[in-house]
């Protein structure tokens, strides 16, 4: 698993040199919430490497919150990767 605090493109990108579909990525809510990227273009982009979750809640002044009380709208990406097939 790789946790990377990279843009979707980079990633994506990274993804595609690493040639490996033992290769995956761990999607962290909180860090992608708190580098301020949006989680429909993280999805749509990589979202079928996405092989763990890591579910944590952010503000921007607080890194690391009680879940609900930061940024994190875990009801969009819940949907967002039940759509994209992902579940468990």
């Amino acid at each position: 698993m790789l946790e990377v605090n990279l843009a979707p493109r980079a990633i994506a990108s990274l993804m595609q040199e690493c040639d490996s579909d033992r290769i995956l990525i761990n999607y962290d809510t909180g860090n992608s919430a708190y580098w301020g990227y949006n989680p429909d273009e993280e999805i749509r982009t990589y979202g079928k490497q996405i092989g763990n979750i890591h579910i944590k809640d952010v503000t921007l002044k607080d890194y690391s919150v009680p879940l609900g009380h930061g940024e994190v709208n875990f009801d969009q990406i819940f949907g967002l990767l039940k759509r994209g097939g992902l579940s468990g």
